[in-house]
């Protein structure tokens, strides 16, 4: 008896920065197999985010995971439960990695002279994402080539971002997507007609899509 307890007594210890603190699990936990000879089998209410090996796997939002264990020695075991918060990507880290890593981040920065594919939501989070130009002349809101500028031109878009996935997690936000728009030349004037010719930035919203984006 002695031992089983102070064997859940030292797992409860390991997670106390997390139980007690309130730290959030942002990396691999050590979830021990023996502690004193003492077997201890865990299991993980959420195993895509926190395995019951102590793995981390990075959700979209954070997570509430409970670490059941079961301790075992000879005939006598004992259980306990551990609530944990499995971290994931908060709000500015969401628009980070879309402007960075994600759905805009091939435009972000980039010269251009045709008109822009703006996705809708990103591919990541299922963000809604809405545009503003600072320079309508050039480019409209939707990401339409007004006129191509006769030498490089900053254009600002005020992006809106707006997540309603998570109860407690949801949000709204702006920031800026830039684009150095150039002149026109002849390959720039033939892609533009082709893509007023198959349907400018047509795009269907399929929830939690893929890496490679949504446009048809």
């Amino acid at each position: 008896y002695t031992r089983v307890e102070t064997a859940k007594q030292t797992a409860a210890n390991l997670l106390a920065v997390y139980t007690v603190v309130g730290d959030k699990v942002s990396g691999d936990i050590a979830l021990p197999e023996y502690i004193y000879g003492v077997k201890m089998n865990w299991n993980s209410s959420l195993r895509s985010a926190l395995s019951a090996e102590g793995v981390y796997n990075r959700p979209l939002d954070d997570k509430t995971v409970t670490l059941d264990i079961t301790c075992a020695y000879g005939a006598y075991s004992s259980t306990a439960a551990y609530s944990v918060v499995v971290k994931g990507y908060d709000a500015d880290e969401k628009v980070d990695y879309i402007l960075t890593e994600g759905s805009l981040a091939a435009l972000n920065g980039a010269k251009v002279n045709t008109s822009l594919a703006l996705p809708k939501y990103d591919s990541k989070f299922d963000v809604k994402l809405s545009y503003t130009s600072g320079n309508t002349a050039i480019y409209d809101n939707d990401g339409k080539l007004v006129a191509a500028p006769a030498e490089d031109t900053e254009v600002v878009f005020t992006v809106k971002a707006v997540y309603n996935i998570s109860n407690g997690q949801n949000f709204e936000k702006e920031f800026e997507l830039k684009v150095i728009a150039t002149a026109e030349n002849e390959a720039s004037k033939a892609a533009e007609k082709w893509l007023a010719e198959s349907g400018f930035n047509k795009e269907v919203h399929f929830p939690y899509g893929t890496e490679k984006g949504n446009v048809l």
